[in-house]
């Protein structure tokens, strides 16, 4: 319950601590990830960048969810659960397409934002 939470009462919402949730909820979903990797077929030809290597259409890749989310290379400390890098002094230092618990692009998964707002209420 909200009011429990002390997130409301007295006529109004305690926005530091639901920042602070969504904060641990990030983090969480960083160290474990619904799922591990990302099954995509490539769609049209594309040369990964700063190789020669050409993906063709109609090639099954992978992409290593849980592995990226525990890149030193990406994370700092990738093994400690760290909620603050989430926070707005810190979410400038997250590159491109290494958060993803769930997927990225287009084809993310459409239960994003439900998985998110019930996870508020709970």
């Amino acid at each position: 319950c909200w009011v429990c939470l002390g997130l409301v009462g007295h006529g109004y919402v305690n926005l530091d601590l639901l920042l602070t949730i969504w904060f641990l909820f990030s983090e969480t979903l960083r160290k474990y990830p619904p799922l591990v990797t990302l099954n995509r077929v490539v769609t049209k030809p594309y040369i990964l960048p700063g190789t020669q290597i050409e993906l063709k259409t109609g090639t099954k890749i992978v992409i290593p969810v849980h592995a990226i989310h525990y890149d030193p290379k990406y994370y700092s400390n990738p093994e400690a659960f760290d909620p603050d890098r989430f926070s707005d002094e810190n979410i400038h230092n997250l590159q491109p397409n290494t958060y993803m618990p769930f997927g990225d692009g287009p084809r993310f998964c459409i239960g994003k934002s439900n998985c998110n707002t019930f996870s508020y209420i709970f």
